[in-house]
């Protein structure tokens, strides 16, 4: 899909998309692909590839020689983890303004559940840094990243800039993941916890953790990260 055809392709699916949600289409199924083309002014086939997409992201169910059927319950739904994991990208959905705060880089030894996760020896040295994500100006995420510093392709000295995860890994590691793994964890939360997310200690608090892998099956990557409860509503969508 050249320039062209995507702008095209996302005016169509924004356009489509408002119509649903503002409930142009009150019957539990969407029109003939022909005559939402007509109304959309746009080819047919533009309107096939929206509703593939739409169908992927559990607004509409297309179902052959049926129709497209339409899932109300899914349009309000915010914080989506299946759509993205981009944190800023989920809280500006709901709050618009979001601020990000890094810590620098800085090099420690490696702690062993962390070591046991990438499959290397406790001890070892990894470059860490921390972001808060603020929503509206208070804290709502905060996360912990670690990345081994054999994995570096410059100097520690020269790492600088706020980067997710994976800016870090293909800017600094020249990395490329291509899956993570996510393990949820209830808990509490501590001192540190506590401090960054403005929290009492011990309040209630899922976090996850989350290790990234190179197209080898290495680990090269381990983000901790914990929701604020009041502000983070996260939510994940499952298509069948």
């Amino acid at each position: 899909m050249n320039g062209e055809s995507r702008g095209r392709f996302l005016r169509v699916r924004e356009h489509l998309l408002h119509q649903l949600t503002e409930g142009m289409y009150p019957g539990p199924k969407l029109p003939a692909e022909e005559e939402l083309a007509r109304g959309l002014s746009t080819s047919v086939a533009t309107v096939r590839e929206v509703l593939r997409e739409l169908d992927r992201e559990g607004y509409i169910t297309k179902r052959h020689g049926s129709g497209n059927y339409i899932h109300r319950s899914a349009l309000g739904v915010t914080m989506r983890i299946d759509r993205t994991r981009d944190y800023g990208e989920l809280l500006r959905e709901v709050y618009g303004d979001v601020e990000v705060r890094q810590s620098p880089c800085r090099m420690e030894p490696l702690d062993p559940e962390t070591a046991s996760r990438f499959g290397i020896v406790p001890g070892q040295q990894v470059v860490a840094y921390s972001r808060v994500f603020l929503a509206r100006g208070e804290p709502a995420i905060y996360t912990e990243n670690r990345i081994p510093a054999s994995r570096l392709v410059r100097p520690p000295e020269e790492l600088s800039g706020e980067k997710t995860v994976m800016e870090f890994l293909r800017e600094d590691c020249a990395e490329e993941p291509v899956q993570n793994v996510v393990r949820l964890i209830p808990g509490t939360a501590g001192d540190r916890e506590a401090q960054k997310l403005s929290l009492k200690k011990g309040t209630p608090l899922i976090a996850w953790g989350e290790t990234f892998y190179n197209l080898q099956d290495e680990a090269v990557a381990f983000a901790s990260s914990w929701f604020h409860p009041e502000r983070v509503d996260m939510h994940l969508l499952v298509k069948r």
